[in-house]
């Protein structure tokens, strides 16, 4: 008979405040625990038995046979090695990568249809790949070259992942490992066995060569065994294990506190500047068009007229090309002349505003003109309304030859 859901809440608030529990409660809170129990030791059983990836990798190799170090193993496709020994006469690992990328090759051939070849091409790739580095691993580690051979025999193991990750994103109600139930993966079974490969610290097993091996032996190798990477941990400092130890939530404390006591610095006078004058040069442009068009050509609405004079405007401000809809919208001639104002703005200005360092006021500051003068703020002089001539800067000319077409 199944727990009252509200007996089950009063027992277990009882038992966190300490108070005693009824013959109804205490069975309930038995029945609880017992079932809390019984869900961990079956987690941990399930634990237990699921084999593992190392563990698969060494049944593997237990299996597999060390030839003769001139062997030739059953992929062989690549120039005979010369006037270099052999690392070892171990290929097993080779070899199980290859039984890795072979199931794959399998499954594909056996699901191929017209309907689903891009899939199946995709996959294909990744196993072009595997089976290229397969080829290049066995002939580096037949000629005696250490660390090439590690790097391709990584290198297969690594599209072993992609193709399975490629299969199972294009295929995902089709089964693609040989034993369904086993949750470990194809690309964790690869990788091992490049990691066996590469950290053997036994002579004559995976890229440690034999102890007659004749061919150059690399004296920076790329990788270490547990007993260096447990000497060199234990070599550490205390500080730098105990920042290793920290949890997220201290590091985020840390981290708010070096902020806190070491604030950003505070935007500088030049950066104040250049927001400024882009801003000016932005509004500049904008109120000579103003002028120019004092209505929206051809009949448009005035406020779409000025939204894509505005974006118009901010793009040539900024160096960047003019959006495809607002260069249809305003037309080649509009264009043609705001892109002429942003020019003569960025030499001699055209607004008269107040504003503020931060320049918000700036933005929606009224745009003004009077006759052919110009007021502008300058960040050259202090703050507030100061007189500059049109003609400053590279060209000279008033704003009436400008906005008449002289300038």
């Amino acid at each position: 008979m199944a727990t009252n859901p509200a007996v089950l809440k009063e027992a277990k608030r009882r038992v966190a405040a300490g108070e005693p529990l009824e013959d109804t409660h205490q069975r309930a809170w038995d029945k609880e625990q017992r079932r809390v129990a019984n869900q961990k030791a079956n987690r941990q059983s399930a634990s237990a038995a699921a084999p593992k990836a190392s563990d698969i990798v060494t049944a593997g190799l237990a299996k597999g046979e060390v030839l003769p170090r001139q062997a030739r193993s059953r992929q062989d496709t690549g120039p005979d090695p010369v006037d270099r020994s052999s690392i070892s006469g171990d290929l097993r690992h080779h070899d199980m990568l290859q039984d890795l990328a072979d199931h794959i090759s399998n499954r594909i051939s056996e699901i191929e249809t017209p309907a689903n070849s891009i899939g199946v091409g995709k996959v294909a790739a990744h196993l072009k790949d595997v089976y290229d580095s397969l080829r290049y691993h066995q002939y580096n580690h037949k000629s005696g070259h250490i660390l090439d051979a590690q790097s391709h025999l990584s290198d297969a193991a690594r599209g072993i992942g992609h193709a399975e990750d490629s299969f199972q994103q294009a295929f995902p109600g089709e089964k693609l490992r040989p034993n369904s139930s086993s949750p470990v993966s194809m690309k964790s079974v690869a990788s091992e066995v490049a990691t066996h490969y590469t950290t053997s610290d036994v002579p004559g097993v995976g890229s440690n060569p034999d102890k007659d091996f004749t061919g150059t032996i690399p004296s920076k190798r790329k990788y270490t065994t547990k007993a260096e990477k447990d000497a060199l941990e234990a070599a550490k400092p205390a500080i730098v294990k105990k920042i290793a130890s920290l949890t997220p939530e201290q590091n985020a404390k840390n981290k708010e506190a070096f902020e806190s006591k070491n604030p950003k610095a505070a935007p500088t006078s030049g950066t104040d500047r250049m927001v400024r004058e882009a801003t000016r040069a932005k509004l500049s442009a904008i109120a000579d068009i103003k002028r120019r068009y004092p209505e929206a050509p051809d009949g448009a609405p005035q406020a779409t007229f000025d939204y894509h004079v505005n974006k118009a405007t901010e793009a040539l401000n900024a160096g960047q090309p003019i959006a495809y809809d607002t260069g249809k919208f305003l037309g080649r001639e509009v264009v043609h002349h705001v892109k002429r104002a942003v020019q003569q703005a960025k030499l001699s200005g055209g607004i008269k505003a107040n504003y503020t360092d931060s320049g918000e006021e700036l933005e929606n500051a009224p745009v003004t003109h009077v006759d052919n003068e110009v007021k502008v703020p300058s960040s050259d002089e202090s703050a507030g309304e100061v007189t500059l001539r049109p003609g400053r800067g590279a060209r000279g000319g008033s704003i009436s030859d400008f906005t008449e077409g002289r300038g």
